[in-house]
């Protein structure tokens, strides 16, 4: 950690940074070291400049879309990024989806084949 007090928005943050590279297939970024911190990233003008292009990429995308949260969740300034309670709401964690076997419920054994 880099001894600096933060509060839950990085947390979100974190999380959005893993959901992009699980739903996306890519990293953020591509870089091995922290490509926020000047001492370990003497590029880190460029680093910004990829961080928002990808942010550009994933603005724009209809709000029932999964890249909708992602952006919202990766936003730089913790003011404009959504807290906990607004992410668990996003319209893409509120699909409704059919269960492909409705005679398998919790609690029921599966019937023999």
């Amino acid at each position: 950690m880099e001894s600096k007090p933060y509060a839950a928005a990085v947390d979100i943050w974190a999380a959005g940074v893993v959901a992009h590279e699980v739903f996306l297939g890519f990293h953020a970024w591509e870089m091995s070291v922290n490509p926020w911190r000047s001492d370990k990233n003497p590029r880190i003008k460029e680093t910004l400049n990829v961080y928002n292009s990808r942010l550009e990429d994933l603005n724009g995308k209809p709000e029932e879309r999964i890249e909708n949260l992602i952006l919202n969740m990766l936003w730089w300034d913790p003011e404009q990024r959504f807290n906990a309670e607004e992410a668990l709401k996003h319209t893409s964690l509120q699909t409704q989806h059919q269960d492909p076997r409705p005679d398998i419920q919790p609690g029921n054994k599966r019937p023999r084949e």
